[in-house]
């Protein structure tokens, strides 16, 4: 081995052998196939971690789709084509398919064109109307790329001025209505088609609750 020196204060520079070059690169390499190996391990335990704080939770299979609660709302997935969705709506299948559905004779309706989604702004509840819009609102637009209509049964308010006055029987735009109707008594909650308009009624939750049933048919979850 070849070594030069410097006299004085100067340091002693080594050249190493050539030879030490491949043992520092397979250092560098074990470095990065341990730093790897880590965070694939880290995946798998987090996944596994997830895994078993998921089953604390109250959890059900519905029509072959798994349902967890977490943070007052039921999750699932699912699919439509090539793209996964993040499902998470207050009431679950289970919770919500006991709500009775009726047809009219004469049943057209069709969401797939111009759909309005009404209410009657002298009814109670206004706040259950607005979470029960919302949550059918998000699905037609993020899921099903349909954008509802915000429209009112009668111009009594000053949010109502601006908006298209649609109800089932008085539908000028000949439009699909879904009509969320607020009613003070429990046992009559209901979805009722008839010809062009799908009425959702129900008192305060129970009309949340009808609203995400209509959710979970369009999904093709309840039959």
């Amino acid at each position: 081995m070849t070594e030069k020196r410097r006299t004085g204060a100067a340091q002693e520079s080594v050249q190493p052998e050539p030879q030490e070059a491949p043992l520092i690169e397979n250092r560098k390499l074990f470095v990065l196939v341990a730093i790897v190996l880590g965070i694939i391990l880290a995946v798998f335990a987090m996944k596994f971690f997830l895994k078993d704080q998921g089953a604390s939770y109250p959890h059900y299979t519905y029509n072959g789709y798994e349902f967890y609660q977490y943070a007052g709302l039921w999750n699932t997935e699912w699919q439509q084509a090539n793209k996964l969705y993040q499902v998470h709506i207050r009431y679950g299948p289970r919770e919500s398919e006991d709500v009775q559905v009726f047809e009219g004779p004469d049943v057209t309706f069709n969401p797939q064109g111009k759909l309005y989604l009404t209410h009657d702004p002298a009814e109670g509840g206004l706040g259950y109307v607005a979470l029960a819009s919302a949550e059918l609102s998000l699905t037609l637009s993020q899921v099903f790329n349909i954008t509802p209509i915000a429209a009112c049964t009668q111009n009594t308010t000053s949010a109502c001025a601006s908006r298209p006055i649609i109800n089932c029987e008085s539908n000028p735009g000949q439009g699909a209505v879904i009509y969320l109707k607020e009613i003070p008594d429990p046992a009559e909650t209901a979805i009722i088609l008839n010809g062009n308009c799908m009425q959702v009624q129900g008192s305060r939750e129970e009309l949340v609750r009808a609203a995400d049933k209509v959710i979970w048919i369009w999904y093709g979850i309840i039959k």
